[in-house]
């Protein structure tokens, strides 16, 4: 996919790897537009270079010194998209479909104007197989960019390969008459023979060869063209041409070979000349294997020249190097059951009847897993023609191999540009307040240069005013860590933890300058959470009560001054706490739940039932209160109201340990003891306890399980606490 250099001449492509002209050159083609079909002269794909990104970063950085903030978030984003759209046409290059359509992707969202981006996108698509989807993203690229050459290209051969070649050559033409470009003449070309219009086809390859310098990978090109479109005779001659010019360029032999045999096998070619192309064939085919010996393709039609010739040992020796060069897996299509056939006929006239039946069993058995139709060798060699001009069309077999050093060097060149680019960006989407895509680029900017100078900074308050607070996390981390006296960091970084939930995390960030907070009603009521969420009621308290002398009627702090104060065992003044709370607003969640748990700690049962009981009326199906409200319905034996409470606990909260146990000790009271066991044996796995285990001994004894009885025994023992014995 990647443009090719003008230095490989004919441009190694076949030319049709999808890779024509990107922005730049597009741009150096359209100064000359050929009338239809004047021309097949290559034109140079120039790949974007750095310096070409580099001149959009370099003007950027003018007009933000300028103050110009639109141009230069404009430039910003074209550097961007040229470099990612590189990146992801490497990317293609290795193969890695994927990682290249996400840098597409990126290229796209950095600058939608660029259609370069979304072509390569496409191209990509029609290489992981997705050709609906990429034959719709080309549309799209020409409904905004009618004289796109790249996507009337890709379109043309999206349905060459849908086998509609009027409409590839249409689309081709359109291409020809914008650009002059070696592979769009030639993929013309190619529709053109599919099309029967030979006159036109050789007229494009005529114009190939008066405007290039004339060398064997032309010629074996163009007879690759003929012999894939069943033209073997004037693919001959073109492989004779190449030979003469290099007897040694990859595979003429073989492509000779396979056009002399073909040639011999036309239903219109005098005997005589049948036996002279077939002479041909076998002398190039044994040349093919001789440079080529891993070549099973030659083999094969080797084998078949011995057996016209009905030299039937040389045919077997063929075959059998068929059979053993081509892999396992590959075994399963026609040409492999020729191959079988053809060693079952030499063998038969060799006299090896049973060796050849077995041959020829194996041939049947593929024959049988066939499709119906690829029993007939036309059809066959039909369809393996259509594979040839595919593979042509989207992996032309003479391109360069990926460059893996070369695509890390270039990676490396513009890492620290695209690090720069998305940082300054972000910059500029942070000073009007657009947050959210502030904070995304300067994530991409940390992935692709993570030492740029205050980027966790800018990035972590980006991601807090944007509300990603699980993403804001990790560069303000890193940033106290350099900063460790920055309040404002550690402000921002211990919000982010209480939103998460992470409350030892957020008091613990927080703690250090607890006096020095700003007076944040928000960030106030976080950290006094967080302190008393992770046992450090003492200093939360002292938060809410900072909160509470600018506004006394705040009950959300009523409540949490009520956890604190019960946290310390001063249950007078959490109730008072709790009940203020419910005064200013009584539906206020949790402070039932609290005064409940007082109660309960003071063993006033009735009482902790009751507000239990308030709580869940006022905040239906909190688990806290309806867990407590069980265990204190079993305390007061009434297992019958405790045990759907439980059930229903364990069902929303599986991994509720407690109250497995509970349950599980409940319906061991009422003699159902299978049940009991299986709740029971869950809050031992969820967490084990001492008591758990004594209460499945019991259940285990009772069902008249005395090992298992004995062993949970044993396990309560070992984690039963130890009585401290005083030293004397």
């Amino acid at each position: 996919m990647m443009p090719l250099s003008t230095s490989r001449a004919i441009f190694v492509a076949c030319a049709l790897a999808l890779a024509t002209p990107t922005a730049a050159a597009q741009a150096t083609a359209k100064q000359a537009k050929p009338a239809a079909r004047s021309t097949a002269a290559a034109s140079g794909s120039t790949a974007p270079k750095v310096d070409t990104a580099q001149q959009h970063f370099d003007s950027a950085q003018t007009y933000q010194l300028a103050g110009d903030l639109d141009r230069a978030a404009k430039e910003y984003r074209q550097a961007i998209a040229i470099v990612l759209d590189h990146l992801g046409n490497l990317r293609t290059a290795r193969q890695d479909y994927a990682g290249a359509e996400q840098l597409f992707q990126q290229a796209l969202a950095a600058d939608p104007d660029n259609p370069d981006p979304a072509v390569d996108l496409a191209i990509t698509e029609l290489y992981s197989g997705e050709m609906s989807k990429a034959e719709t993203n080309a549309k799209a690229v020409l409904q905004k960019n009618p004289d796109h050459v790249r996507a009337h290209v890709l379109l043309g051969k999206i349905r060459f390969l849908r086998g509609d070649y009027q409409a590839a050559a249409d689309e081709l033409q359109a291409a020809l008459a914008l650009a002059t470009d070696f592979d769009v003449a030639y993929s013309l070309a190619l529709a053109d023979l599919e099309l029967k219009k030979t006159s036109l086809a050789t007229v494009l390859f005529d114009e190939m060869k008066n405007s290039l310098p004339e060398s064997a990978q032309l010629h074996v090109l163009i007879g690759r063209a003929f012999l894939a479109t069943d033209y073997p005779q004037l693919a001959r001659k073109e492989f004779e041409h190449a030979i003469a010019l290099d007897p040694k360029y990859p595979q003429v032999h073989y492509y000779l070979g396979l056009a002399s045999w073909l040639s011999s096998q036309a239903p219109d070619v005098a005997p005589g000349e049948s036996k002279s192309q077939i002479a041909k064939a076998e002398a190039s085919l044994q040349e093919a294997v001789r440079i080529h010996p891993e070549d099973a393709r030659a083999f094969f039609y080797l084998g078949r020249c011995y057996a016209f010739e009905q030299q039937w040992a040389k045919a077997a020796e063929a075959y059998r190097s068929v059979v053993k060069l081509t892999p396992s897996e590959q075994q399963k299509n026609a040409a492999m059951a020729g191959a079988y056939e053809g060693l079952a006929e030499a063998l038969h006239k060799l006299g090896n009847d049973a060796e050849a039946d077995a041959e020829s069993a194996k041939a049947e058995r593929l024959r049988t897993a066939l499709p119906k139709d690829t029993d007939d060798a036309g059809k066959a060699n039909s369809d393996s023609n259509q594979q040839e001009l595919h593979s042509m069309m989207l992996r032309p077999g003479d391109s360069a191999p990926h460059d893996a050093k070369a695509e890390a060097a270039y990676t490396k060149s513009v890492s620290v540009l695209l690090g720069q680019a998305y940082h300054n960006l972000g910059v500029i989407d942070a000073r009007t307040s657009h947050y959210p895509q502030a904070a995304e680029e300067f994530s991409q900017a940390a992935k692709w240069d993570p030492s740029i100078p205050s980027l966790d900074r800018n990035w972590g308050l980006a991601a807090f005013r944007a509300e990603k607070y699980d993403e804001a996390i990790a560069p303000l981390e890193r940033e106290l860590r350099h900063t460790p006296s920055d309040v404002s960091i550690r402000e921002m970084l211990g919000v982010c933890y209480y939103m998460g939930d992470r409350f030892a995390d957020s008091a613990a960030t927080l703690r250090p300058v607890l006096d020095q907070l700003s007076d944040n009603a928000g960030l106030l009521y976080a950290a006094g959470v967080s302190l008393v969420r992770s046992g450090d009621a003492k200093n939360g308290a002292r938060v809410f009560s900072r909160m509470l002398a600018k506004d006394q009627n705040v009950p959300a702090v009523h409540l949490m001054l009520g956890e604190a104060h019960a946290q310390q065992q001063e249950y007078s003044a959490a109730l008072a706490e709790f009940a203020r709370a419910l005064q200013l607003d009584p539906r206020t969640a949790e402070a039932h739940y609290g005064s409940g748990m007082v109660a309960l700690k003071e063993g006033k049962l009735d009482t902790s039932a009751d507000e239990f009981q308030k709580e869940l009326s006022v905040n239906p199906g909190y688990i806290p209160a309806e867990y407590q409200l069980g265990y204190v319905r079993l305390e007061m034996h009434q297992a019958d109201t405790a045990i759907p409470l439980l059930q229903d606990v364990v069902n929303r909260q599986p991994n509720h340990s407690d109250a497995h146990y509970e349950l599980g000790k409940a319906l061991l009271e009422q003699g159902k003891v299978k049940d009991a066991i299986q709740d029971l044996e869950t809050s031992i796995h969820l967490r084990p306890t001492d008591y758990a285990y004594y209460q499945l001994s019991v259940a285990y004894r009772r069902e008249g399980r005395a090992n298992d009885a004995e062993h949970a025994m044993l396990m309560y023992q070992k984690l039963r606490p130890k009585p401290h014995v005083s030293q004397q």
